[in-house]
């Protein structure tokens, strides 16, 4: 009679705890769906709340491109899945043609109650994975079109080296033994002005050879890159950049909006001066243009590709950029970029 009763307590706990373990895992599901932002599910929030709502706090995410078959993470980078079999892979959409995957705990697909949680969670999750989905893939696309300029620039780099920059300095090397073996006043005052425009010609295309990214940013850091926007400015150009040294990616990228930037305030601001500002906060570069124009409508008048060339080169390394028009104030364009 005791081990019945026993038995039956043991029967009556076991019931209880698995109903306060559907309980709790209903709880996690319903704070999945109140945190779901399908808007803001390029970023970590997305695996975040799914490893949370499915208690796998090793749940990764991988979006599958179609037009090669690859996944890649969320900043559009390469993200195969694994191969070892330790791992669960749960696939969205079409089997042929899936949306994305999740990798997990294999007891997720194992036990039916943890299967059932599972599956709700990803229905729950389509519509942002969808979104992220999108978001990886324009990530990918973009970095595969940066590198395709980066690897052109270095193509044209040693084209140029190689053939018209190397020929002209043979020539500057020519008229400098000219004018050392010649007297006349005439002749050594024309000599010197050829010798001038190619010297010009010369420090023109090192600067095309370069592309965007001249020599002395990766040799020296932003600080003294900058230096030349300042000499070459023709108003007043304010440098208050902090020194130090950030990931290649995120220099050159701080460095691309401060030319664009300076360059769209010199030619639309009608300004009277221009600051750059470059610190580093909480882990992110922030790298910040602001001029005293006209403010308005001036960067969305330029529109299209500069602005939007701009935001694509920040957001492809997962950093954000802001664009204030202070009517009347002039503009501020700031650039926040992860280091890490």
């Amino acid at each position: 009679m005791m081990l019945h009763a026993v038995a039956i307590l043991l029967l009556g706990v076991a019931v209880l705890v698995g109903s306060l373990r559907t309980q709790m895992a209903h709880q996690r599901v319903s704070r999945f769906l109140a945190r779901l932002k399908p808007e803001s599910a390029g970023d970590r929030s997305l695996r975040d709340a799914l490893a949370e709502a499915l208690e796998d706090s090793s749940l990764t995410l991988h979006y599958r491109r179609p037009d090669s078959g690859e996944y890649v993470d969320a900043r559009g980078l390469p993200a195969p899945l694994p191969s070892d079999g330790n791992r669960n892979v749960t696939f969205v959409g079409p089997e042929e043609e899936p949306l994305a995957a999740l990798v997990h705990d294999p007891i997720l697909a194992q036990q039916p109650r943890q299967r059932e949680r599972l599956d709700a969670v990803v229905a729950a999750a389509r519509l942002a994975l969808e979104n992220a989905s999108l978001h990886a893939k324009d990530r990918a696309h973009l970095r595969g079109i940066l590198k395709v300029e980066l690897d052109t620039r270095q193509n044209i780099r040693g084209m140029l080296h190689d053939g018209p920059q190397h020929r002209l300095s043979g020539i500057q090397h020519l008229v400098g033994k000219v004018r050392k073996h010649h007297g006349s006043e005439v002749l050594d005052t024309g000599l010197k002005q050829i010798a001038d425009e190619l010297e010009h010609v010369v420090h023109d295309l090192r600067e095309v050879t370069e592309g965007v990214y001249p020599s002395i940013l990766r040799m020296n850091g932003l600080a003294d890159a900058l230096d030349p926007l300042v000499q070459r400015s023709p108003i007043p150009l304010i440098l208050d950049v902090a020194r130090g040294r950030w990931p290649d990616r995120v220099e050159e990228t701080a460095f691309f909006v401060i030319s664009e930037a300076v360059g769209n305030a010199q030619k639309h601001a009608n300004a009277s001066r221009i600051i750059i500002r470059v610190r580093e906060e909480d882990g992110h570069l922030v790298a910040e243009v602001s001029d005293d124009g006209r403010g308005g409508a001036v960067f969305t008048s330029i529109g299209g590709s500069g602005l939007r060339g701009m935001r694509d080169r920040v957001g492809v390394h997962d950093g954000t950029l802001i664009i204030e028009n202070l009517s009347e104030e002039g503009t501020i364009v700031r650039a926040v970029l992860p280091c890490a």
